[in-house]
């Protein structure tokens, strides 16, 4: 029995991958997710056709909830999973010492350091720590050194990189995206990712002849006011994301912080080309004028004036953007196969304490 303690029912990258997790283990063990929150979107068929699943959003729920997984523990062998969730940490010294523990970081939340901080005092107690990425682990290994943690807890790490399924490709879709240019924003509308970045950045470009798009959770402006932007919300599933990203001819990411973003991903198995700032660990996997185009600077200003710069240069260039669109999904291809993602995951979940 695997229980998976994470923190929100709502639709985001760290979802998607949350979902594979599970997806790896579902046919070997029992399953329980608990959701400590929700945005109110119903718990999707992807995570209720696979598991028993819990809302854990009061508090009597949550006692309830520890009371019963600890009583389970002492009776049976358990796997508790956890990512960005306060209580499973607590959690750790009131189950069995049998129980086998494992968490996942997609990255340090900086400037605001947070669950890093809480999971300090709990490092023994965690059998399995998993990262995305180079550079979360690098972030570990600093922190560790300076809370004085003993440096042989760091062989508890192992790094897994994110995966996605890869479908097949029609090439045709890059000449048809250059001869209709669109830049595209894909994500939550939230304050990391910078949105309004990409709302002044289309605007710009559609007086330029250009189009955009933007695929969100949910679009917070007047929708008035951005009439020319195309605006897809709410969409839930993984075929209707996929379809509507298919016609964007490049991704910009304004992310603030970021792991590794899923959106990425995606868009690379699909042969489109990034435009990114260097946060999280992006820097590992798009390389300038190859696969896309990667902004050192943050600043607003220099990352509006670099996207313009790479946008135009490769809508002007047919042969640049081929270049790097087939280069995009030919490095997805050999990166991002969801199948190495779930046999890692099986490997650790399966066998834990070994």
């Amino acid at each position: 029995m695997i229980f998976f303690i994470i923190p929100y029912n709502k639709i985001g990258g760290a979802e998607k991958v949350h979902l594979e997790i599970i997806r790896s283990v579902y046919q070997h063990k029992r399953i329980i997710i608990c959701f400590y929150d929700t945005d109110g979107s119903p718990i999707s068929e992807d995570f209720s056709n696979i598991a028993t699943i819990f809302i854990l959003n009061s508090n009597l729920k949550k006692k309830l909830f520890t009371s019963v997984l600890i009583s389970i523990s002492y009776i049976f062998p358990i796997t508790v999973f956890g990512c960005n969730s306060d209580h499973f940490y607590t959690l750790l010294p009131k189950i069995a010492k049998s129980s086998a523990t494992v968490d996942l970081t997609h990255a340090f939340a900086f400037p605001d350091i947070g669950k890093e901080d809480i999971a300090l005092n709990y490092i023994p107690l965690i059998n399995k720590r998993i990262v995305i990425n180079k550079r979360t682990l690098t972030d570990y290994e600093n922190e560790y050194k300076a809370a004085g943690i003993d440096k042989n807890y760091l062989r508890r790490f192992q790094i897994i990189p994110n995966g996605i399924p890869i479908n097949e490709f029609d090439p045709s879709l890059i000449d048809e995206r250059f001869s209709k240019f669109k830049i595209g924003f894909v994500g939550r509308y939230s304050p990391e990712k910078r949105p309004e970045l990409f709302l002044t950045l289309a605007s710009s470009e559609i007086e330029n002849g250009l189009m955009a798009k933007m695929i969100v959770d949910d679009f917070k402006l007047s929708k008035s006011d951005y009439v020319n932007i195309e605006l897809v919300e709410g969409l839930t599933d993984a075929i209707s994301v996929r379809k509507e990203f298919s016609d964007i001819s490049v991704l910009i990411v304004p992310s603030l912080r970021e792991g590794f973003p899923l959106v990425i991903m995606e868009a690379m198995e699909l042969g489109i080309p990034v435009i990114s700032t260097a946060v999280g660990s992006i820097e590992e996997h798009l390389e300038n004028g190859k696969n896309g185009f990667i902004s050192k600077s943050i600043d607003s200003d220099d990352f509006l004036k670099f996207c313009s710069e790479k946008i135009h240069l490769l809508a002007e260039n047919k042969e640049l953007y081929s270049k790097l669109s087939f280069s995009a999904r030919i490095y997805a291809e050999e990166k991002f196969n969801i199948n190495d993602f779930h046999k890692a995951y099986r490997s650790i979940l399966l066998d834990v304490t070994k």
